[in-house]
């Protein structure tokens, strides 16, 4: 049997052994027990465990309503990416059929993964699926070139982006010559004064 059809006849055991012990107790309680009083207490604390109990089971619904919308949509999802996968190999003609034969197996068996006969044999992770889909990506000196290079691409992209942003990096910086010619005119400036005062006290 399935686990959440066991868990939910338990649930159901449990309640309908809680409420037939109830129901045998209260003609054993004394009568002091069965006030007007007491029975007012135990309604509203019933009531105040019914509610809680409500907003339990509610945020557990919605939960188990927004994990199941969201598998609904990546299964969507991915039958999207399989066929427009299909219609890219399609572009390159006959050379990419067997590419193509390969990724309507991987399609059939991923439904068989996801939606078997039995619905106790689903595998949402099925290693010689993912191994069937690995086939597009075979390993050769072209990929490999592709992606170090990709790699060095993107290392590049951030390590100039770092070095915008610090501003005096090591190899990008803001350019120092306004500064220098600062430094230059301040000390032509020096120079001049210090040259003028010696003519004066001459």
């Amino acid at each position: 049997m399935k686990a959440p059809l066991i868990i939910g006849l338990i649930v159901y055991a449990v309640i309908l052994a809680g409420a037939f012990a109830g129901w045998k107790m209260r003609t054993r309680l004394p009568s002091t027990h069965l006030t007007e009083e007491t029975k007012s207490l135990v309604s509203v604390s019933t009531a105040v465990v019914a509610t809680v109990t409500a907003l339990v089971l509610g945020l557990l619904i919605s939960n188990a309503n927004t994990t199941f919308t969201r598998l609904g949509g990546e299964v969507t999802a991915l039958s999207a990416e399989i066929l427009r996968l299909d219609q890219i190999l399609h572009r390159y003609g006959s050379a990419a059929d067997p590419a193509r034969e390969t990724l309507r197996q991987y399609a059939e068996q991923k439904t068989a993964d996801l939606f078997p006969d039995d619905p106790a044999n689903v595998h949402l992770s099925n290693p010689s699926t993912y191994e069937l889909l690995q086939q597009f990506a075979p390993h050769n000196w072209t990929s490999a070139v592709t992606l170090t290079l990709c790699a060095l691409a993107v290392a590049g992209a951030v390590g100039m982006f770092l070095e915008l942003e610090q501003g005096f990096g090591h190899f990008v910086r803001v350019s120092p010559q306004a500064m220098r010619q600062a430094a230059r005119t301040l000390e032509v400036q020096q120079q001049t004064r210090i040259s003028s005062a010696s003519e004066a006290d001459d």
